[in-house]
């Protein structure tokens, strides 16, 4: 049976346990006095040539300070988000950029990345990276 919470201002209907056979699932319906959701668009990447996505893998990565990752490409397109800290960022033939925590990025499925650096020399630079996979690739990185 679905009761109502009757909790100070929640607006949440609690407690809607429905039985079918020997699943259960519980149900919560957020009414009309919900917070609206913002969304705030962070990174729009045409992903030129792309290949169909086989998998996607997401890691946490942690840099050292003055940590570098050395030239490297990935096999498939990879966009990710700088969770704390600062990168120095730069695809080969490109202006690099300064990534501050917040900021997303992308990059190309196969293009050399020349840069992709903790810019802080006291910090740890935290981020986000989501691996798109082609069929068939296990690799995440090919260092050059």
């Amino acid at each position: 049976m679905v009761e109502p919470h009757r909790g100070k201002g929640t607006g949440v209907l609690r407690g809607a346990g429905i039985t079918q056979g020997a699943i259960q699932t519980t149900m919560l319906c957020a009414v009309a006095d919900a917070v609206p959701i913002v969304r705030e668009s962070l990174l729009s990447a045409a992903l030129a040539g792309v290949t169909p996505v086989e998998r996607i893998e997401v890691a946490r990565i942690e840099l050292a300070p003055s940590q570098a990752t050395g030239r490297h490409f990935h096999p498939g397109h990879v966009v990710g988000y700088i969770v704390a800290g600062t990168i120095r960022f730069q695809v080969a033939g490109e202006t690099e950029t300064i990534l501050e925590a917040g900021a997303a990025f992308h990059e190309p499925a196969g293009q050399e990345i020349a840069r992709f650096d903790n810019a802080s020399d006291e910090q740890t630079a935290t981020f986000v990276a989501c691996y798109l996979l082609p069929p068939g690739e296990t690799r995440l990185i090919e260092m050059l």
